[in-house]
C-alpha cells in the first residue's frame, strides 16, 4: 500500500514538473517568434538576420544550461555544436567567444547582451521609435 501511494505520488509530481517545463518552453518559443517578426519589420535585413541568429543560438544554448553542460542530456557536443553547424547560428569568432565563457547560462547572457546592443544601435540609428506609455 505504501509503495503504491509513493509511486502514484511520484508519478504525478514528475508529470506536473514536465507539464510546467513544457508550458514554459512553448511560451519562450512563442516570444522568440514574436520578437523575430518585430525585428524583421523594423531592422535592416543583415542586422535582423544577425539578431535572429543570436536569439536562436541563445534558445538552443539554454537547453545546455538547464543541467550540467558536460554531463546533461543536452551538451555542446551532442546538441548545441550540432545545431550551430547545421543552422550556422554563430560565426567561428562568436562561437569561440561563447566557448570561452561556457555553453550554458553564462553564454546565453552574453548572447542576450549582444542582442540588447543591436537594439540600442538600431534605436540610435533611427530604426526604432521611442516607446511611450502615453498615447
Amino acid at each position: 500500500v505504501v509503495l503504491t501511494f509513493f509511486l502514484t505520488f511520484y508519478s504525478k509530481e514528475a508529470y506536473d514538473r514536465f507539464k510546467t517545463q513544457w508550458r514554459v518552453g512553448t511560451i519562450v518559443e512563442e516570444r522568440i517568434l514574436d520578437i523575430a517578426m518585430l525585428v524583421r519589420a523594423a531592422f535592416p535585413d543583415d542586422v535582423g538576420d544577425r539578431f535572429i541568429r543570436y536569439m536562436n543560438a541563445a534558445h538552443c544554448m539554454a537547453f545546455c544550461g538547464a543541467g550540467d553542460c558536460t554531463q546533461g542530456t543536452y551538451t555542446d557536443e551532442n546538441f548545441f555544436g550540432h545545431m550551430n553547424r547545421v543552422y550556422k547560428l554563430l560565426t567561428d569568432g562568436e562561437l569561440a567567444r561563447i566557448r570561452e565563457i561556457g555553453v550554458s547560462g553564462e553564454g546565453v547572457h552574453e548572447i542576450m547582451a549582444w542582442c540588447v546592443q543591436i537594439v540600442e544601435t538600431q534605436r540610435k540609428g533611427g530604426f526604432l521609435e521611442e516607446m511611450s506609455g502615453a498615447e
